[in-house]
């Protein structure tokens, strides 16, 4: 006899599942019965594994900041029931105490980010029946030559007849009228800096006053 996708053998000894789905985990038990009694078994059940899909990297923080911020990426699966690998620049993870992975290794936590740490990552996902790999994912890691905390001066020069007139910028607010701008003890969080002469105007990211 069979019933949506449930077969059994002439002698009800054999029960076979075509075409097993997520659906068909069971549990499953058999009697046995004879004139003087009846027993059951324990249940049993199937794990009835699937293919993978395509796995993808998400972060907290795509472009951080170099020696300031720390970055998590996360490995989405659909799937909760496998295991996960992680590599960087086509190669596994080197040991180092700023790279932590949580326990499933689903998660992997960038410490103290460098220059060094853009990628790309990609994570593989794999359970017995597959294994996905998910695209590669870079980090924007923005830097400058410049440490939090060191003095900054700039020299704007150019060659006029007459003079120029030079007139410095910080985040869109004015600052002395004089061919040099010395900044102390500034910090890395992005603005800009323009000066002005009579000729041209440059922008120049990554510095701010304290």
């Amino acid at each position: 006899m069979s019933h949506e996708g449930l077969e059994l053998s002439l002698d009800n000894r054999t029960l076979t599942v075509h075409g097993v789905t997520r659906n068909d985990t069971g549990p499953y038990e058999c009697e046995t019965r004879n004139p003087v009694s009846a027993d059951c078994s324990d249940p049993f059940t199937l794990n009835v594994l699937s293919e993978l899909h395509k796995p993808s990297i998400t972060s907290n923080n795509s472009s951080p900041v170099e020696n300031a911020d720390s970055v998590v990426l996360m490995c989405e699966a659909q799937t909760q029931s496998t295991s996960c690998l992680w590599s960087v620049n086509s190669k596994s993870l080197p040991d180092s105490p700023r790279l932590e992975l949580s326990l499933d290794n689903r998660t992997l936590t960038v410490h103290g980010v460098t220059r060094n740490d853009t990628g790309p990552y990609e994570c593989e996902t794999r359970n017995p029946v597959s294994a996905d790999h998910s695209d590669p994912f870079t980090l924007n890691v923005l830097y400058s030559s410049y440490h939090q905390g060191a003095n900054l001066s700039l020299s704007c020069r150019t060659a006029s007849n007459p003079p120029a007139q030079y007139s410095w910028l910080i985040n869109g607010r004015p600052q002395p009228s004089t061919q040099e701008l010395f900044i102390p003890n500034i910090t890395t969080t992005v603005k800009a800096i323009t000066w002005v002469s009579s000729w041209e105007v440059i922008i120049l990211p990554w510095f701010s006053e304290s």
